[in-house]
């Protein structure tokens, strides 16, 4: 958030317990930004972990006390060996980081001849995939910084239609993934024991003249198109059966971010 909440919370230095929303709320001068109680105490468990140090107390969670460890160990963390590394969140599997780091290794060696990842997240206690449509499919590379997070960039189009990839990325959610596909060889690589496929149905919608062809998932519309073959494809793509969508042109790209620039 940019504006100080409407809430109450008693800032002290800068930062503010939000007991509610088990938020901290943290001034930064220009504006406000918030911080999960459970986050920051799962962030700082794992920093202390990669520096072995001794474990957190639990009752630390949710205070004021944590968040100053937080930041006193990611001081830390940034003279240590291990901030060398790439940053996993805590909880990714061991599987889905060799998985990210030969993608990121490959994409470094070889560009956009790498490989090149279709990621889909999910809840990892129930396996269920959310089916994210966008920022799925791209290659891997990693912020820099203190916490190396992998960052997933788009494949595009160059003028020439040869392909590319955009300069900046989204950030990984590493520690909701639930299956991965190698799209160039278009082979699951990896594929969380619980995972659930989703499933969709098909239906039309009568005085819907734009879009009547409706995808449904558990008895939700999620989707609409104005044939059945785009239907079809959208939901192929959706459960893996066809590894990426049209990628989009430079032009397309740099549009949308003028727009959300501006």
């Amino acid at each position: 958030m940019n504006t100080k909440p409407n809430y109450p919370v008693e800032m002290v230095d800068g930062l503010g317990l939000n007991l509610e929303q088990r938020l901290y709320v943290i001034d930064n001068g220009a504006g406000f930004s918030c911080f999960g109680f459970d986050n920051c105490f799962e962030e700082a468990q794992h920093l202390s972990d990669l520096m072995e140090l001794p474990a957190l107390d639990p009752e630390l969670r949710g205070t004021r006390e944590c968040y100053r460890l937080n930041e006193k160990l990611l001081r830390l963390f940034a003279k240590h060996p291990a901030s060398k590394r790439t940053w996993f969140r805590p909880g990714t599997p061991k599987a889905v980081q060799r998985v990210l780091e030969a993608a990121r290794a490959s994409c470094d060696d070889f560009g956009t001849n790498g490989t090149m990842l279709r990621i889909f997240y999910g809840d990892p206690q129930t396996g269920r995939d959310w089916c994210e449509e966008h920022s799925t499919v791209g290659f891997i590379a990693r912020t820099g910084g203190v916490l190396r997070v992998p960052l997933l960039l788009e494949p595009l189009l160059d003028g020439e239609r040869n392909l590319c990839r955009s300069e900046f990325g989204d950030a990984v959610n590493t520690a909701n993934i639930v299956r991965i596909i190698d799209v160039r060889r278009a082979e699951e690589v990896y594929r969380a024991k619980n995972y659930v496929l989703p499933q969709f149905a098909i239906e039309v919608k009568e005085g819907n003249a734009a879009y009547p062809v409706v995808v449904t998932r558990e008895d939700q519309s999620v989707a609409a198109f104005d044939s059945h073959e785009k239907a079809a494809q959208w939901i192929a793509f959706m459960q893996g059966f066809r590894v990426h969508q049209a990628f989009r042109t430079q032009k397309e790209h740099r549009a949308e971010l003028d727009t959300v620039l501006d």
